[in-house]
Parts: C-alpha cells; structure tokens; sequence
C-alpha cells in the first residue's frame, strides 16, 4: 500500500496499522490452531478507551490502542484501531481491510467493525457481514513462504469523511520458545499526531518479566492491578533527538519498546540451541553424505573444504524462505534441504552446519542482525532481535562467519566479516553476545586496469581500455550474465559499470564473464571517454582516477550534543586500481604533483598508492580498504588533518606550455589523429546501426572535431529516417549551415520549427533566413512572439541585430533602449547596445563610453570585450580591440567571433600570415562565422 502521512512528518503504512502486532524473526515457518476467524467480544482484562475524546481530537488516526497480556507461554494481542478516511487515496486503501495471521500459532478473534458517521455507529457486523479466509503468500516474489492466513472484507458503503474502527485480536503460542515471551512495539513519536495512542502489556504477578524502551524514552515503573503487573506507554512521546547520518545506526533508530520473560543472551541461546542440532542429520550414504565426501577427496585442507560447503549452499540450493513448518525460528533439517533444493537462511544455516561438522570443522550456527546490528547491545534478550541465521566456524584459530543465503564467496573471499557487528551463537550451555571482530581484507572486492589513451589531443575524446576484476559478493550479480546475453546489452552492461571509472563514455566492445570456480567475474571493454583535461587558458590539469582521491572526512557534528557521538566508518571494501594513462604528443611539457602513500590510516580507510611519470606515460597504482569501524569522537581531529593532507596531496599532470587546442590542428594532422577515434564510433554504431542515439552522437563528434559536415548529415539523415525530432532536424540544419548548404539548411530550419513553434526554434530559424538573405522574413517571425522575462530580452538582441541588417540600425537601438529603461544596469543588455552600436557603426562617439561600462558591469565577461572590441575596431583602435580580443580569448579560447576579428585586424595591419591562421582557427570552430560577419559589411580578406 502507499504511505499515508499522518499529520506532521511521520509515515506510517495503513496495513501496518491495522496488523499492529509486530514480532521480529528470523528470516522467517503443522499444528493450525485457527485457520477460521473467531467472532466475539473483547477479552475482560481489555481497558476501555475513550473514543469519543480521541474523535475530537480530529486527527487522521484517531486511535491505535494496543494491550497485550502475557501469560502460560500465550501471547494475548488486542488492537483498537480507528482511522479517518480524508482523502480518496485514503478511502482506496481501507476500503478494503485485510488482517493476517498465522494459524500455526494461534487464532484471530474479530470484536467489531464499525463506521463512524456523523455520531451514527454502523456495526459492519450486525447483518452477517464475515471476513473472507485467504491463503495467500503476499511476499512470494521476494522468495517467501510464510503460510499466513489473510482475513478480508470489503467495506461496504464507505465514504470519505467516515472514521472506520476496528478491533481484534490475535493468540501466539510460539512452538520454538518453549513457553518464552516476546512483545516487540515502535513507539510513536512527534511529530506524529493521533487522537489518543498506547501500548499496555500486562503479565500475572509472580511472572518474571523484563521491559525497557529503547533511545532514552520515559518509562514508567509497572503497577499492580487485579493480580496483574500493567506497564504502559502513551503516544506520541516526546520528538526523538535528531541524529547526524554519519553515526552508528544503533543512534538512529526509531524508539523500541519490548517485553519479555527472557533473562539474559545465554537463556535464549541454551533455549534456541536444541532446535539447531545437528547430531544424526546426515544419512551414511546419503545424498549430502556424497557430496561432504566429494569435498574431502578434493582436499586435506579444513578451510578449503569450509569454502568448497559454502560454495555448495549457496551456489546449489536457491533462497525460499518456508514458514509452513512450524514458525519462524525452528529449521529445515538438512536432508530435506538437499532433496529440496531451496530453503532459507535458518534451512542454508543447518545444511552447512551439518557439513562443516561431518568433516570434523569447529562450527555453530549464530544469530545476527543484518541491518544496525551494532543495536543489539542495547536491547533486551530475546529472539526477536535478529532476523537472520549465519554460520560461526574456528579454523586454525580463526573466526569465520559464513552466510549460506549470499553468493560468490571462495577461499580468497571467505575470510570477510559480514556488516552484522554482533553475533548470538546457540550453544546447548548458552553463550553471550559475540562481537564479530572486523580485519583487513587479504583481496579486493574490485581490483580495476584501466588504460587511457589521450594521445590525440588535449581536446579529443579519450580511447580506454579497463579490465575489471570483481569477486565475492560484489560478483554475484554477474551470474546471470550468460552466452545468450544480446552483444548491445553487455556492452551497454559494461558502459553503466565504467561510468564509476571513467565517467561519461561508450562502449564499443565488451565482454563479461563470470568463473563458478573463483567466483571471479571479470569486465573487459573498450570505449571512448570524455577528455580528463581540465584546460584553463593556455595550461591544462589533469586528475587521474583512483577511489583514494578526494578523500575527506567530516562528520557533521554541528550541533553541541552531538559532539561525543562516534563516526561510522563503510565497508567492508577493499578497491585497487592500476591506472596508465597516455598523455596527448606535441611539445606539452608535463610535471606531476601529488603525494605517495604507505598504508595510510585516513578516517578509517586504509590508503596506499604511488604515481610515476615517464615521458607522456602516466602511471598510477592504489589501493584503498575500509572496515565497519567506529571513529570516537576525540579521534576526529587527526584524521581530519589526515584527509586534507591526503586530499591537498591528490595526483595531478600539469601542462603549462605547449597545449595545442584542436582547432590549431591542420585538416592533414586531424586526420591523423581522429583515426582510432572514428574507427571507434564505427564500432559503436555498427553494434545497433539503426539507432539513432548512436548516429546523432556520431554526428556530433565527426562535426565537431573533423569538418566533415558531409558525413555528420549523412548520419543525421539515418537518425531522422529512424526516430524523426524537431532536434534532431535543428541539428541538422546547423550542419548544412556550417557545411555551406544553406537552402537545405532553411528547410530543415522550418521543419524543426514546425515541429517545435517555440522561440528557441524560431530564433534558428530566424538567423538561418538572415544568412539566406531574407531579413524581412526572419524579422517578422521573430515579431509573432510576445515574451517576457529573459527570452523578451533575447528576443529583442535578434531583433536589433536583424533591423540593422535591414539598415534600420536606428529601431533596432531603440529596442534595447526601451528594455533597458526597464531593467537598467542589466549587463546582457548593456552587452548588446555596445555590439549594436560597433557593428553597424551606429553613434561610434558614444560607443567606449558604453562598451566600457558593459565590460565592467559583467565583471570582464569574455563575450562583452569580445563586444568592445567590435567598436575599437569600428573606431580605428586596432590595438586597444586586439587588447580586448586577447584578454576574451585568454578566458574563452573558442570564441569563433573574437578569433575571425583578430585575423581580419591582423591582416588589416599587414600582418597576414598571422592574420590568416586566426581565421582558419575561427573557421573550424563555426564555419558560418565568414558569412555572419559578412551581414556587418566585414569581408574576409584576401
């Protein structure tokens, strides 16, 4: 069901609330005691309620009353619930209710149901309305059987405004507790917000129980009435205090209240124990006597006999979990396991256990929590604090702790400490809380080759090449990756997993393979990636990857209560990587920055690493490890220090001289060095070459990097035949534009806008008519929008620059006037006068004062020197416009505009061999650059 909000911030789930009674278990189990509802009144030791005053409290849940009275080994749970249905999505969700039980254990009693309609009680009962019995197992596809029982009926005449109340109860007589109690319940608190809530246990007198509610919340001591102790708890309690996210879990979770005849770790271990032996669980000459002896003929060596066990229960029996044999605590016998081939943990837990022992290794079957399992500390002993099974075995003296319901494990990977903290192992003389002690990894979950060929330029896409070696756990999900996986899939498989590595990139070739022996799966692909430049100017950065770099550490602990609260370090994780990368060929002269590390401790991550430089090779080697450690709090100063230290020493390639930027290159050595890339793209797109994705990404790199505007349109043709867009159509018309094709150019420009009718199409649409020399046309679709904020001021830059190219320079500076009357000071449109007034020579004498206050109302913005420029020029000032080009292009090195400019003053002051290479650059970089500028009256020179 979906989440209803009961007002204020706290989501609760409506089927949750109506089957209150919450008993945690292990992994989840004939005797049926009731598989019919009972109805009748509510039991005698049941306290009323005030339901009027909850009513009038007019919440959303009006009222969640739960009383539990403990007593011969019966659990006794009696729940009032009354919700208002306030909304439609309300009213879908309890329209019908559901009630499920497990017959196993005892019966459902049903006490009444009823609407509440403007002070009119309709008892749903009254006229022989029963509840429907399914049998039906909810939780199947998450490999579940849990035998519940599910009472249902659909209410009848139900409406939004009505409070639907209902109470019932259940009966628990748990056959593996052997007479023992447990009531576990969260407890609600603010800002949840109810009419009137609380849970009341009661237990006879001379009962020995034990309670507590966890996080610091107030508890009073239990009363005696009638003969019985009552403990109980109103809702909601005070707002818990907020924890930072970075704390141990067991400091976030919500408030726990429990209660249970359980004295001590040991009495529920001595209790649960007897359930989990072994002894005369495997037949001689049995089936799983076979397979133990197939492992002892394999090997002499007890922890390669323990991985070869694991191997099997993982590996050859699947994941069910079956509560239709006697609840959720007792087992499968292992046999039955083998015969079946799936079971649960408790079922996987035996079958290894019984293993294990037949071949004469130390073992115990334990009881973990697997999610903030460093909690269990802190709560009260009872079973119902776990929720899965493991396997505990000693070998040569040293713990290992092996979970039957994972996948991959080997002998490389078996030394692993699962995330569970701590462990009750089950031992027939009882046993206390073990802490399942963390160490260092002797392999890596993910050992990663990467190779990086930026040879081709500092600007090109990069080739790469990675090798990615998984295993243990983080391996399983590579099983089902087989022969018959399509080539498109793997590949694309192999680009998501990259993207960690490399970052944005594609796939041309790619293969996965999975070993059942070592549990090792590999990822081996090539592909092209982004280039790892950072480029500033005329020097260039890079950064190499490794998982060690940006390493930080700062726990939040803004607020003074938090100060003492200890950090949670991940894990446990353990990544290598081998890192070559070949830098680009010129004249670049590289100098490597950063420090080496040695088994570095940094905020609980273990950091080794080396880099070295030899010639344009780049070589960098890490190693990085972290286990689930807790960080006290006066340990936070060192290892923040550490990080920064570690962080400032991050390894970086520094070109300062000679980085030669990818319109500097001749069509000849372009050529030459886009080879293997567009061999590449050929691979990339020959894998789907009907997919237009790949065609228009093709398209763009050919366009961008090589001018062959002739073969980006043809691949943007193919694109279009194959997924028609008004993008795709307006990339294309800017590709015949810059290939000279201008009429085809036009026709894709009114198609796209067609297509689109929006003002980004319109304003393509309208420059492409200019070039093509119908102003007046452009002009008047421009005048068919009527725009405002940001799009009306761009709206009006077209506008003036299109009138002055009809020589009415004059009403085109009055739009920008009249906008900026409007919004004075705004430096994109101070910008645009001081381009309007340079390019059609408009008021010249007025134009430095202008351009000068644009250039320092944008804080020196590229494009609006760029601008002054342009009036420099127009003035005569060839110096003081190449001044402005040279400090626009030291910020924006592409800007076609100030590069064409540069080359016609530099032809203009004699300098022509200067003067023609810059217009080369501009003519690479936006070929319709000698057209545009063409339109100001600005020929390109001879």
């Amino acid at each position: 069901m979906h989440d209803i909000k009961i007002r204020g911030r706290y989501q609760v789930k409506l089927h949750e609330l109506l089957c209150a009674t919450a008993v945690v278990a292990v992994c989840a189990s004939p005797a049926y005691a009731g598989e019919e509802v009972i109805y009748e009144a509510a039991p005698a030791w049941v306290e009323p309620v005030d339901f009027d005053a909850a009513l009038a409290k007019d919440e959303m849940l009006v009222l969640f009353d739960r009383q539990v009275r403990m007593e011969d080994g019966v659990v006794h749970d009696y729940l009032d619930i009354a919700y208002k249905i306030e909304t439609p999505q309300a009213l879908t969700q309890l329209g019908t209710v559901q009630v499920p039980w497990l017959p196993d254990k005892g019966d459902l009693f049903v006490h009444n149901l009823e609407i509440v309609r403007d002070g009119e009680v309709i008892d749903l009962l009254a006229n022989g309305g029963d509840f429907d019995v399914l049998r039906r197992e909810q939780q199947l596809e998450s490999r579940s059987l849990d035998g519940m029982l599910t009472a249902t009926m659909a209410i009848p005449g139900l409406r939004v405004g009505d409070v639907l109340r209902m109470r019932r109860s259940t009966t628990t007589r748990d056959q593996a507790l052997n007479g023992e109690m447990q009531v576990l319940q969260g407890v609600f608190a603010e800002p949840a917000e109810l009419g009137f809530g609380r849970m009341v246990v009661t237990w006879p007198e001379g009962t020995a129980m034990r309670y507590q509610v966890t996080r610091d919340v107030a508890l009073a001591e239990p009363e005696t009435v009638d003969g019985y102790r009552r403990l109980a708890i109103e809702f909601p309690v005070d707002e818990l205090d907020e924890m930072p996210g970075d704390a141990p879990a067991r400091y976030q979770q919500a408030s726990l209240l429990q209660v249970g005849t359980y004295r001590s770790w040991e009495e529920v271990s001595a209790k649960m124990a007897p359930h989990f032996s072994t002894e005369g669980s495997i037949t001689p000459g049995g089936d799983v006597a076979r397979e133990v002896a197939s492992i002892e003929a394999q090997t002499d060596v007890p922890l390669e006999r323990a991985a070869l066990a694991l191997q099997v229960v993982q590996d050859r029996i699947a994941y069910l979990l079956n509560g239709l044999d006697g609840g959720n605590y007792l087992p499968q016998q292992p046999e039955q396991t083998w015969e079946l081939r799936y079971g649960d943990c408790k079922a996987k837990s035996m079958l290894l256990l019984a293993m294990l022992r037949e071949m004469g290794i130390k073992s115990e079957a334990v009881l973990v929590r697997s999610q903030a399992g460093d909690w269990v500390r802190e709560m009260l002993p009872m079973p119902g604090d776990f929720d899965h099974m493991i396997v505990h075995a000693t070998i040569d003296g040293e713990d290992y702790w092996l979970d039957g319901t994972n996948a991959g494990i080997r002998l490389s990977t078996i030394g692993e400490v699962p995330r569970f903290f701590y462990a009750l192992p089950l031992r027939e003389g009882g046993a206390e809380l073990v802490r399942m002690d963390q160490r260092w990894q002797d392999t890596p979950d993910r050992a990663t080759r990467v190779s990086i060929d930026q040879s081709a330029g500092f600007d090109y896409p990069a080739l790469f090449d990675i090798d990615v070696k998984v295993q243990g756990a983080m391996a399983a999900r590579f099983q089902n990756i087989d022969d018959t996986t399509e080539e498109d899939e793997i590949t694309a498989f192999a680009s998501q997993y990259a993207s960690d590595i490399v970052g944005d990139n594609i796939v041309f070739q790619a293969d996965i393979e999975y070993d059942e022996d070592t549990g090792i799966a590999r990822v081996i692909a090539k592909g092209l990636t982004s280039t790892w430049w950072d480029i500033d100017r005329n020097s260039a950065t890079l950064t190499p990857y490794t998982s060690s770099n940006g390493m930080t550490f700062s726990p939040d602990r803004a607020r003074r209560e938090w100060r003492d609260i200890p950090y949670q370090v991940g894990g446990p994780l353990r990544l290598t990587e081998q890192v070559e990368i070949r830098l680009p060929e010129g004249n670049a002269d590289y100098v490597l920055r950063g420090t080496d590390a040695d088994a570095q401790m940094v905020g609980g991550s273990r950091i080794t690493r080396t880099a070295t430089l030899d010639g344009n090779m780049l070589r960098v080697r890490s190693d990085k490890a972290e286990i689930p450690v807790e960080i006290p709090a006066d340990e936070f100063a060192v290892n923040r220090r550490a990080a920064n230290k570690l962080k400032s020493g991050d390894y970086k390639v520094r070109a300062n001289e000679g980085v030669t930027r990818y319109w500097e290159y001749s069509p000849e050595e372009v050529a030459k060095r886009m080879e293997g890339i567009e061999d590449a793209l050929d691979q990339y797109v020959a894998l789907d070459p009907d997919d237009a994705d790949r065609l228009s990404l093709r398209a763009g790199m050919i366009g961008t990097y090589t001018y062959d505007y002739e073969a980006a349109a043809r691949d943007l043709t193919r694109a279009i035949d194959e997924k028609p867009s008004a993008e795709l159509y307006a990339v294309r018309a800017q590709t015949y534009a810059n290939a000279g094709e201008w009429e085809r150019a036009l026709d894709d420009a009114l198609y796209a806008y067609d297509l689109q009718g929006d003002f980004a199409m319109a304003a393509q649409l309208a420059d492409i008519q200019a070039k093509n020399g119908d102003v007046e046309g452009a002009l008047a679709l421009l005048e068919e929008f009527d725009l405002g904020g940001d799009d009306r001021v761009a709206q009006a830059q077209l506008r003036a620059e299109l009138e002055g190219s009809a020589g009415r320079a004059d009403d085109g500076f009055a739009m920008i006037e009249q906008i900026l009357t409007e919004r004075p000071g705004d430096a994109q449109l101070l910008n645009a006068k001081c381009w309007h007034m340079g390019t059609w020579r408009y008021k010249l004498d007025e134009a430095e004062a202008v351009c000068s206050e644009a250039v320092q109302t944008s804080s020196y913005d590229a494009s609006v020197l760029d601008s002054r420029a342009m009036a420099y020029y127009r003035l005569g000032e060839f110096d003081k416009a190449l001044k402005d080009i040279d400090a626009a292009l030291s910020k924006e090195p592409n800007m076609a505009a100030s590069r064409y400019l540069k080359g016609v003053i530099l032809s203009e002051q004699g300098r022509k061999k200067e003067g023609r290479e810059e217009i080369a650059y501009a003519k690479r970089l936006a070929p319709q650059v000698v057209r545009q500028y063409a339109l100001y009256g600005i020929e390109q020179p001879e």
